[in-house]
């Protein structure tokens, strides 16, 4: 979702009209048109009818390739990220090479004069890259990396973004953009270098890359639900949409950077998970050394759990790892777990607030506080 709002700026920046999907909705012009997950058909559908758009930007979902096939018979350009254990089990999908091999289905809309981005860091996507029926760009943010095959390479290089071309100068330096919290958040920064790739295959000028990525942050306006901060009066919450093992690992990455007094996460899972994945959430979170985690049911994702099956999952998980029990708490719901964390909040502590459920409600209340000078310890 980052990576497709990124390209949006930078082909806004290239002065295009810019259509895109999203596990949020379908955005035309900067302006959301559908609410809701149109990673499938029916959002390109919209997208692509209307006669405004230059450049359209789909991100596509596992499971809609899975159910439906491919929303479009033909792309110039095709991104595969990474791939991770997620979704394990659902529609014939049970392991993760399995996994890798249904996003390299986004090949078959490839033709000879396409071009393919391929995350070399990824071994499982780069093994799978002698199916490309085009050539291939690679990104890596490993110095010294080479591309995994032939091809193209973007890379990171003491901070800097360097280009294919040996004799170019950086593109971009990594702290000039605002969503890599100067390359703290590294999973941010695998996603510039993708809509780098992207937008260089799209033939869109070096200078409006560079405006598109240093103008984009992780606002609510921007990108809302992906890493947006707030100042609370001396602590600090981060409002994130990190929902698998491998997001969680990602964004507690990031974490360490703020050196925080004390610090807290928020998690929970959609019932369609199978146990083990539910408790590596558990052990990912805990291995990152909370002072607290507030363990929240998802009553809307329970996907054929009986309520409070899913969080006593995640807590026997971490009583078994060892994290004492006052160190634990239950909520009932993202907003209740919100407002439970403000509670514990104190002056100079950062709160993860991971909310898959009741965004809009839990953002009205962090801005509303952040408005009026809301202090931890204060009446909520």
């Amino acid at each position: 979702t980052t990576t497709v709002r990124l390209l949006a700026a930078i082909g806004r920046a290239a002065g295009m009209t810019v259509g895109n999907t999203s596990t949020d909705g379908v955005q035309i012009d900067g302006e959301i048109v559908l609410k809701g997950d149109y990673t499938g058909p029916e959002g390109a559908r919209r997208l692509l009818r209307d006669p405004r758009v230059d450049l359209a930007v789909l991100e596509i979902a596992r499971g809609g390739m899975l159910r439906r096939g491919l929303p479009v018979t033909y792309a110039d350009v095709a991104l595969v990220a990474n791939v991770a254990p997620d979704h394990l089990g659902d529609y014939g999908i049970h392991d993760v090479d399995s996994l890798a091999d249904a996003k390299m289905v986004v090949t078959k809309a490839l033709a000879p004069e396409s071009r393919l981005i391929l995350n070399a860091d990824d071994p499982l996507i780069a093994a799978r890259s002698d199916t490309a029926p085009c050539p291939i760009t690679w990104i890596s943010v490993h110095p010294g990396r080479a591309a995994a095959g032939a091809g193209e390479l973007w890379r990171v290089e003491n901070g800097l973004v360097l280009s294919p071309d040996p004799d170019a100068e950086p593109l971009v330096s990594v702290d000039e953009v605002p969503i890599t919290h100067g390359g703290a958040a590294r999973y941010n920064v695998y996603n510039v270098l993708g809509a780098i790739a992207v937008a260089r295959a799209m033939q869109i000028p070096d200078q409006a890359i560079r405006e598109g990525l240093r103008g984009f942050a992780s606002t609510q306006e921007q990108n809302i639900g992906r890493g947006n901060l707030f100042e609370l009066g001396g602590a600090r919450a981060i409002v994130d949409f990190a929902h698998n093992p491998h997001g969680l690992r990602a964004v507690l990455e990031m974490v360490g950077t703020f050196s925080p007094r004390r610090w807290l996460v928020t998690v929970g899972q959609a019932g369609d998970r199978n146990d083990e994945e539910i408790r590596e959430l558990a052990r990912i979170a805990w291995a990152a050394g909370p002072d607290r985690i507030i363990v929240k049911e998802l009553p809307k994702k329970l996907r054929g759990r009986e309520p409070g099956e899913v969080p006593r999952l995640i807590e026997e998980e971490l009583l078994a790892l060892g994290a004492p029990s006052d160190a634990i708490e239950r909520a009932d719901s993202d907003f209740d777990a919100v407002r439970k964390a403000l509670a514990w909040a104190r002056e100079g502590d950062l709160l993860l607030l991971l909310l898959h459920e009741e965004r809009a409600p839990s953002l009205d209340l962090l801005n509303n506080l952040a408005a009026r000078g809301w202090t931890p310890g204060s009446q909520l």
